[in-house]
């Protein structure tokens, strides 16, 4: 299963977000190693979104990959609402193709999205 994690960091409970982290972790499991369609979706969409992040928003991050494995790392002090703005905007057209992915493909993809 793929595990996507976004989690919104406040410096204070109940404060502005500060940190944005999202992880993408593991295989969904439902096809062979190269010919995972689940697996090929969830990484387009994921990674386009990254780049959106940097080349649309023009906002810095962060970023670690490996096999099976994405992170992206954004500190949002010093962000100005235009930025923030578009960020929502990337994360939540992420979000909600994510959520169909998940809707129709039971067990491929668990999305857990927290605030700390």
């Amino acid at each position: 299963m793929v595990r996507v994690t976004l989690e919104r960091i406040a410096a204070v409970s109940g404060g502005e977000n500060k940190r944005l982290m999202l992880r993408v972790e593991g295989h969904s499991g439902f096809g062979a190693s190269g010919n995972d369609v689940v697996c090929a979706g969830i990484s387009a969409i994921t990674q386009t979104a990254l780049v959106a992040i940097t080349k649309v928003a023009g906002i810095r991050q962060d970023l670690d990959h490996g096999e099976g494995f994405l992170e992206s790392r954004i500190e949002l002090d010093g962000l100005d609402e235009s930025r923030r703005n578009s960020l929502n905007v990337i994360i939540d057209t992420m979000l909600a193709g994510l959520e169909e992915i998940e809707k129709e493909n039971p067990g491929s993809l668990s999305i857990s999205i927290r605030r700390t």
